[in-house]
């Protein structure tokens, strides 16, 4: 083979190779340049993607191979095929950065647009609240923030735990259709 290419570069002046020639050297670095490739990635499809970038770069670039004392055109494959895969892995290295980056970016805007989004919740409920009648505030209050039963809180207002039952399920309702009617609006707003 080390003939065939030295026979090559004597007759061709200007370094280019015709398909036929480019066919044969192929063929024959091929097990050698797959092998390189696959150490490096360990994957039969990207080490294909890598002996076609080396052939590429190999014959783009014959004109620069030099026959030295202990260097062997395989030699100059296997370097081409070798910083091949290292160019694979580095650009896959830095997407996986990349990525990492953009899924933390993500995660942290998800977590400020969800404290917003609560905070906003918070409000538009106590605007609600304030605007409630005093006894179904009362009420609402006892029950939802400080947690007391129906019964404790029929005896703290004296008004029948069923009263109080009702009025709570009245005021939930109120506050929930009262919110999906705000969050409509804010949803129109938005697109208007």
């Amino acid at each position: 083979m080390k003939k065939f290419i030295l026979s090559f570069f004597n007759k061709k002046a200007n370094h280019t190779m015709d398909l036929s020639t480019q066919k044969v050297i192929y063929n024959q670095y091929y097990p050698c340049i797959y092998r390189t490739a696959y150490r490096y990635c360990a994957d039969e499809n990207i080490a294909k993607d890598i002996v076609q970038e080396t052939f590429i770069r190999a014959f783009k670039y014959i004109s620069t191979y030099e026959e030295k004392e202990n260097a062997s055109f395989e030699a100059w494959l296997v370097t081409i095929a070798r910083n091949e895969a290292l160019k694979y892995l580095k650009n896959v290295s830095k997407r996986n950065e990349m990525l990492k980056e953009e899924i933390e970016l993500s995660e942290e805007y998800s977590s400020i647009e969800a404290e917003i989004m609560n905070r906003l919740t918070i409000e538009k409920i106590q605007k609600i609240i304030c605007d409630l009648p005093e006894v179904s505030r009362v009420i609402f209050l006892l029950r939802y923030v400080h947690d007391l039963s129906y019964k404790e809180i029929s005896e703290r207002l004296n008004l029948q735990e069923n009263t109080v039952r009702q009025r709570t399920f009245r005021v939930r309702n109120f506050i929930q259709k009262r919110m999906k009617t705000e969050g409509d609006h804010d949803e129109q707003s938005k697109m208007g």
